[in-house]
This record gives structure tokens, C-alpha cells and sequence, in this order.
């Protein structure tokens, strides 16, 4: 398994707002709803009290960007933040201040299931008290909601809302991601793979895959994406990491680059072939993925190898990966150790820019079961700048 000290971080400044976009069935990396919902027109709330929003519609939903009459700034992102009794919808991403939503309004479901929603505050070509009432429904996998066509007296609020869109319910909070996936297409949200973390910003659906069913994205930030199979062992999973760069080696472990390695994909690969306490085979030149071509190698631990680090638990381990932000606190710190494999495929976004694609598992049983899976989804791995 590896050693991670990668914090839950985004771009700078960023670190508590909520990056927001994902696909539809509009949009690219949309997936097919698992079952469809016919809603009923809609009709006049009933004068009695309205119940709280269903528990499994109370989470963020996300979307493709699109343009919405009637805002007063174009949308770069689409997000729909449900709670029991409450909507925010979020249409920018501000790089260095938190999110600040528009069209808020109140939620109240009447006694045959429609929605109504009361605009709290004038804005976007609305005025408050603006009532409007629609349909919500869930797909069975409770991953899609469908927002129906409804009627309203704040029409802006009927372009923002009215659709479909798609669960991002990420454990690793604040930041924002899928989580649990629908099988098929998706695309990220934060992570951005030919831009330099440093210059992050926010550009949704730049890196795409498709995954069978049973699969989670638990990170999706601005230099990195995660996926693993849900109730998969611990340590197992594909790992995408931009502009790594090698690890200084020796018994310190000591969280720097490695002097004399550049920074290519050409340099890491030549360099990680001899690292000291790595077993590398199955050596690919010329491998081809997401129209990029560069490297692939499975990696063991040596088993001669006796050599430890601070974060290895006495096992033999040996340090492989960091980035320029790699400090003890935070960035990547990536290693292997025990009875780990991986297997990693390295390639160029630039002439001194590497990607690394981690396959791994925390030993050999666990990688062989994981391996028949996760090679049709790196297969289907895109990098769009």
C-alpha cells in the first residue's frame, strides 16, 4: 500500500468553497438514468402545511454549465444545494472567497408530492415571494434527480433548476466531489490536468471515464482525481496525479525532490526503472492512453529489501512520488511498502510536466482482483486541456 500525505485541499483559496459542475444527460460524461421518473403536472399547492423535502433529495446536485436567461452573471458553474426545507443554487466559482448563491428560496412538498419553492430575496429579474411549484423525482439509484418543467413566477428560477442532475455527495468534506457513481460516463469537476496547480481555475469536465457499476470518486481536486470500488479493501483503488516529480531517496524519507531527476515523464520513468528496493516489470514503452503516449510498469518491493520509513509501521518501504507543494503537512507524499503493488502508467502533459496513474492495491491478491476492473476504466481515461 502506499504512504499518503495528501491533504483534502483544492486551489489556493479555495479550500472551503464548493467547486461545482458535473454532467447531465445533455452534457458530456452524462450517464443514463438507472430508472425513469414520469412526474405529474403541476398543480396548485394544498392549503395545508407543507412536509420537509424527502431526506434522499437533501444533498448538493450538480450539473454541465449552461447559459440561464436572466442571470446577472453567465454561469460557469451549475449546483443545487437541497436541504429539508431550502434551495440554493450556485452559479460561480470565486477563486479566493467562498460561494455566494442566488435565487434561495424555501421548500415545502404538499400532500401529492409537489414542490413549492418561495423566492426569499429580489434578484436575477425576480422579486421575493416569487412561488413556484415543481416535480422532483429520484432515480432508483437515488444518484439523478429529475427537477420538472414546473410553474413559476420567477422564470430565471425556472431555467436554473429545471432538469436533471447528479448526486455529488463527496466524503471528504470541504471538498467537493461525486462520490458513489451510476455506471457509465462521468466527468470531473475541480481537476484540471494540463493546468499547473498553482494557476488552478475553475474549468469543468476536463478529464472524463466510464465505470462499471460499483464505483466511488471520494477525491476530485485541482491537480488530482480518485476512484475505487465501493466496499473495495483499504488502499485500493486508481490514483491520477499531475505534475509529480521523483522522491528523494535514503532512510530519512526526508519530503524532497530527488536531486538530478527532471521532471518529464521520459526523466521519472528512466529514474524510477533503478530506484534502490523497487521490483519493476512488465515495462511498456510507447503505451497510449487518452491521446497521450508515454510508460507503463507494475512495481513491487523488492523482497530483499529492509530499508524503512517514518510512516512505513516497520515494514520495508521505499518513498516514489511528491509535488511541488509536498511539505509535511501537506501536497503528495507517495510511496510503496509491504506487500504492495501498483501498476503505473506515466505520461507527458508538457516536455517537463509527467501524469501518473496509479493502479495499486495493499498486496498481491487484492491488486490481481482489482487489475481486471480498473484497466477498462483507465483504458477509458481522456485528458481534454
Amino acid at each position: 500500500m502506499t504512504t499518503n500525505r495528501r491533504a483534502n485541499r483544492l486551489a489556493p483559496g479555495v479550500i472551503v468553497t464548493l467547486l461545482l459542475a458535473a454532467c447531465t444527460t445533455a452534457g458530456p460524461g452524462a450517464t443514463a438514468p438507472s430508472a425513469s421518473v414520469s412526474p405529474a403536472p403541476p398543480s396548485p399547492i394544498a392549503s395545508a402545511r407543507p412536509e420537509a423535502l424527502a431526506p434522499a433529495m437533501r444533498h448538493l446536485w450538480v450539473r454541465t454549465p449552461h447559459e440561464i436567461a436572466g442571470l446577472t452573471e453567465p454561469p460557469i458553474a451549475n449546483a443545487l444545494e437541497l436541504t429539508a426545507s431550502s434551495l440554493k443554487f450556485y452559479a460561480s466559482v470565486p477563486p479566493d472567497a467562498p460561494l455566494r448563491p442566488v435565487l434561495a428560496s424555501t421548500l415545502g412538498v404538499d400532500p401529492s408530492g409537489l414542490v413549492q419553492a418561495d423566492l426569499k430575496t429580489d434578484g436575477n429579474g425576480c422579486h421575493k415571494g416569487d412561488a413556484g411549484t415543481y416535480t422532483f423525482g429520484l432515480t432508483a439509484s437515488g444518484l439523478r434527480l429529475m427537477v420538472g418543467n414546473g410553474t413559476d413566477a420567477c422564470a430565471t428560477r425556472i431555467a436554473a433548476i429545471a432538469g436533471d442532475w447528479i448526486r455529488a455527495a463527496c466524503p471528504n468534506a470541504p471538498q467537493w466531489c461525486l462520490g458513489d457513481l451510476d455506471p457509465g460516463p462521468h466527468v470531473s469537476i475541480n481537476y484540471t490536468p494540463f493546468v499547473r496547480a498553482p494557476n488552478w481555475h475553475f474549468d469543468y469536465g476536463k478529464f472524463g471515464y466510464t465505470v462499471p457499476e460499483g464505483w466511488t470518486n471520494p477525491e476530485d481536486a485541482a491537480d488530482g482525481y480518485v476512484l475505487k470500488r465501493r466496499n473495495g479493501p483499504d488502499g485500493a483503488g486508481i490514483w491520477v496525479f499531475s505534475d509529480v516529480l521523483a522522491h528523494a531517496q535514503g532512510t530519512a524519507c526526508a519530503i524532497k525532490p530527488e536531486t538530478g531527476v527532471g521532471s518529464s515523464a521520459k526523466a521519472i520513468y528512466r529514474w524510477l526503472r533503478f530506484v534502490p528496493g523497487l521490483r519493476v516489470t512488465a515495462i511498456v514503452e510507447g503505451a497510449r492512453l487518452g491521446g497521450l503516449t508515454g510508460y507503463s510498469l507494475d512495481v513491487s518491493i523488492d523482497p530483499t529489501w529492509k530499508d524503512t520509513c517514518p510512516w512505513s509501521e516497520g515494514k520495508p518501504a521505499v518513498p516514489m512520488f511528491l509535488n511541488a507543494q509536498s511539505t509535511a503537512d501537506e501536497g503528495l507524499d507517495w510511496g510503496l511498502l509491504g506487500d504492495g503493488r501498483m501498476r503505473l502508467v506515466i505520461l507527458p502533459l508538457g516536455p517537463d510536466r509527467a501524469l501518473l496513474i496509479d493502479i495499486e492495491a495493499a498486496d498481491k491478491a487484492a491488486w490481481d482482483a482489482l487489475l481486471p476492473e480498473a484497466m477498462p476504466v483507465v483504458d477509458s481515461f481522456q485528458f481534454h486541456h
